[in-house]
């Protein structure tokens, strides 16, 4: 899900880094906050020149500038270096909220002591997959009637500021929306999708949530949603974990031309012989009996969708008792207990587990200058002779086996 992955920062000189820190908030350079939008994203498709209402996918934009130039599509005259992180499985990109903030500051904190342009923006882009994240009623199958109620029931959209060092849980969309109570008590501030310049079709959306995506219907999904809404930028990074950098890689070829990549980051990779991973050889039985017998998943957990979200926030806690668990783990886990979150989770598995097999070097290197790879040693999916066979195959230096990092799915 999420990984422990510490982004080292050059220290400034002889001074500690609390010194530095103290003498730059004596300054005031450490009041920029992160903020974070979270939307609802529809995927417009043209065919015969028609609109055509596609998926709706939930995504994470982290940053100190979120405003409207700041999230322009076409390149702009400041400098901007746009993060797209593609999940595993699950694919909620609440799980990577954490992650996008801790690289956010180490980043803003490695310019200002190097001196560097603070005028810079960094952008964090976390796409969810399809139905990995349950859809609100107001997007389950319907899109005419969203516009006119938008702003009677715009839960759908948050957007979520975040002070820098803040540990309060993080609110997370549950698919049921707010209670006034529960926005206040969070801090989410509420805003019209519409302020942003979205439109909706004129059809009816063709997306349930009761729909299940295979494995090449997400990869898909990532590829028009780059194409149609990632800006454009002075620098783009590419990051995938685990499945996530299988379909990063997937997607590489067709926008490496229109978007100015400086390199696609592998984390954890599963992008080879997953059934035969010690993870895949325990689990593909029963991921294949879930899959083929549909209803048996549905049986199963369909009492999930009943449970009010502080049930299943309780559940997540008897399994989540480890120190230093960043509250968005927990939050995105909970919203992990819903039937057809879980049976898009399974459907998902067991494809990969059945299509993912020797290491398609044609496909997924195909600008290997660009590609890094980072494994863990301790990775049930990923054993540490796939790292060292990648190591093989990559430029120099492309590869980091680090057994510093603990993968705990």
């Amino acid at each position: 899900m999420c990984h422990g992955i510490v982004i080292d920062e050059a220290q400034p000189g002889a001074e500690t880094d609390d010194i530095w820190r103290f003498r730059e908030m004596q300054r005031g350079s450490f009041i920029r906050q992160i903020l974070r939008r979270v939307d609802w994203v529809p995927k417009v498709v043209i065919v015969a020149l028609r609109q055509v209402a596609d998926k709706w996918c939930r995504v994470s934009i982290m940053g100190a500038d979120l405003s409207p130039d700041a999230l322009q599509k076409e390149e702009s005259d400041k400098e901007r270096v746009v993060i797209l992180m593609i999940p595993g499985n699950p694919g909620n990109e609440g799980f990577y909220a954490d992650f996008g903030e801790r690289l956010l500051k180490n980043l803003m904190s490695r310019d200002e002591r190097a001196g560097g342009s603070i005028d810079r923006t960094y952008l964090f882009y976390t796409i969810s997959h399809l139905n990995h994240v349950a859809l609100p009623p107001e997007l389950d199958g319907h899109a005419g009637a969203l516009k006119a109620n938008a702003d009677k029931n715009p839960s759908w959209v948050l957007l979520l500021m975040i002070q820098m060092g803040d540990t309060r849980p993080v609110a997370q969309a549950d698919g049921r929306g707010f209670s006034k109570l529960e926005m206040e008590e969070s801090g989410v501030h509420l805003c019209s999708f519409f302020d942003y310049g979205a439109s909706f079709p004129n059809k009816h959306t063709t997306h349930h949530s009761a729909d299940r995506f295979l494995l090449d219907a997400q990869v898909q999904h990532k590829l028009n949603y780059v194409r149609d809404h990632l800006p454009h930028a002075t620098r783009v990074y590419l990051m995938g974990h685990s499945i996530g950098s299988y379909m990063m890689l997937r997607v590489l070829p067709y926008i490496v031309d229109d978007f100015n990549i400086k390199a696609a980051i592998a984390l954890f990779p599963t992008v080879e012989r997953m059934a035969v991973s010690p993870n895949g050889l325990r689990l593909r039985r029963v991921l294949a009996a879930l899959d083929s017998q549909d209803w048996l998943a549905k049986a199963l957990t369909f009492w999930l969708n009943f449970l009010p979200v502080s049930a299943k926030r309780w559940l997540v806690g008897l399994n989540l008792r480890a120190d230093g668990i960043p509250p968005c783990v927990a939050e995105a886990a909970a919203e992990l207990l819903n039937v057809n979150v879980f049976r898009n989770i399974v459907h998902m598995s067991n494809d990969e587990l059945e299509n993912i097999n020797e290491f398609d070097e044609a496909t997924l290197l195909q600008h290997r200058e660009l590609v890094h790879f980072l494994y863990g040693t301790t990775d049930g999916w990923v054993p540490i002779e796939y790292g060292m066979e990648m190591a093989e195959r990559a430029p120099s230096g492309h590869v980091i086996i680090d057994d510093k990092v603990v993968i705990d799915y």
